[in-house]
């Protein structure tokens, strides 16, 4: 049986981050749902393991991504990542992880 990467029985939470330098009418949450579709039986059994899922899209010819709180990431992660963005006209990012009642933010303005 697939250890499904230690999230066997877990509940997770995810993120899809869909950068893009050409205008798109992609919609944040419907792109989202192949990418967890697409990893099931991967990184978990069922996508219902998904407690609270965060999907965006940020156009790179409009916005600057330096500015992006990215703190958080290892730092060879920033760095395929930003130099991704800047050679790509399009980069998904993907994140995956064990769920925390601290994940659920109000008021978020």
């Amino acid at each position: 049986q697939p250890d499904y990467h230690g999230f066997h029985n877990s509940d997770l939470y995810g993120i899809v981050y869909y950068f893009h330098k050409r205008p798109t009418n992609q919609d944040a949450d419907n792109l989202s749902k192949p990418v967890w579709d697409s990893l099931q039986s991967i990184l978990y059994r069922d996508d219902i393991s998904i407690k609270l899922r965060i999907a965006g899209t940020f156009d790179t010819s409009q916005k600057d991504f330096q500015k992006l709180d990215v703190t958080g990431l290892p730092p060879d992660v920033i760095d395929d990542l930003t130099s991704a963005i800047s050679s790509e006209d399009h980069v998904v990012y993907v994140e995956c992880g064990r769920m925390r009642n601290d994940l659920f933010r109000f008021n978020i303005e």
